[in-house]
Parts: C-alpha cells; structure tokens; sequence
C-alpha cells in the first residue's frame, strides 16, 4: 500500500510513506509526512496526524488517534536487545498526543502493550515489555521504564465499602 495508493475508503495524504507490507484498514486516515514501516496494522477508524513515525511490528487498534511527533514501535532501548522479532501492540481507541513514544518489546515474540481507551499525553514515554492496562492516563512527560506494569481501571464496584464511602 505505498504511497500512490489512492483508495476511496482511506485517505493517505499523498506525502504520507506506506509500506507495501503495511495492513492498512478501512477508514483509516494518514496525515502529512507520516511513515508507516512494513508489517504494522492499523484498525479502521485511526486517525495518524501529519508526522508521524510508526515502525515494524507495531499493531494499533480501531478508532486510534496519534498526533504528530510520535514514534511508535522503536526498537527498545535495551543492551540485552539483538534485533529479535517483538512487537507494540495498542488497543482500540487510545489517544496517544503529541511527540510520544513507545519501544517495542526486548526478546524474541515478546510485546509491549498498551491497553484500550487510554491517553498518553504529550511526551510520555511507554518503554520496551510495559504493559499498560486498558483506561490509563499518562500525563504530560510521564515515563514508564521497561517492564513496569499498570493495572486496568477497576471501577468502584469492585473496592471495599470502606473506600467507597
């Protein structure tokens, strides 16, 4: 799906550079100046603003949106790291802003993760094997080192009377 792709159901600004190898849904918007690398996924409905890096093995889920700046998929910033086959894997309807990036995983056919419904705000940092639950906010220049884990949203419901009240 490179760049002369003219589809009626996508739009791929025709600046935007799309790899072949790409999986590019329905609906999908990419914007000025982005780079989607070979064998990423992206679910119908996201919206990649202009300048945008997304790299191999990445997988974003339906109904995304990723501002500009942000590079997803990097190879992780891990000395054990030996270009192994891992993967970034984020779920439907994240929000993910402005210049934010995120590592793909260190060891061969691991992931990191990055839950549903969550917002990582400009300058967050998501590092290689975290794995972040579904609802998450990150704010502005929050960092999670490798292989920190956040837990999903729990609703109060589910929290002892005693803090309900």
């Amino acid at each position: 799906m490179g760049q002369d792709l003219a589809c009626a159901y996508m739009k791929i600004d025709k600046t935007a550079i799309v790899d072949a190898k790409a999986e590019i849904s329905p609906e999908v918007e990419i914007g000025p100046y982005s780079i989607i690398e070979p064998d990423v996924i992206i679910g119908e409905g996201t919206v990649i603003h202009p300048h945008v890096v997304i790299r191999k093995n990445t997988i974003i889920g339906k109904k995304c949106e990723v501002y500009s700046g942000a590079v997803l998929g990097g190879e992780p910033q891990d000395t054990k790291f030996k270009g192994e086959r891992s993967y970034l894997k984020i779920g439907d309807g994240t929000v993910i802003r402005e210049s934010v990036t995120a590592h793909r995983a260190s060891g061969e056919e691991t992931e990191t993760v990055i839950g549903s419904n969550c917002m990582l705000m400009a300058t967050t940092h998501v590092a290689h094997n975290c794995k972040v639950g579904d609802r998450v906010v990150m704010a502005n220049l929050a960092t999670l080192g490798g292989f920190v884990r956040s837990a999903k949203e729990r609703s109060s419901e589910a929290l002892p009377e005693r803090i309900n009240s």
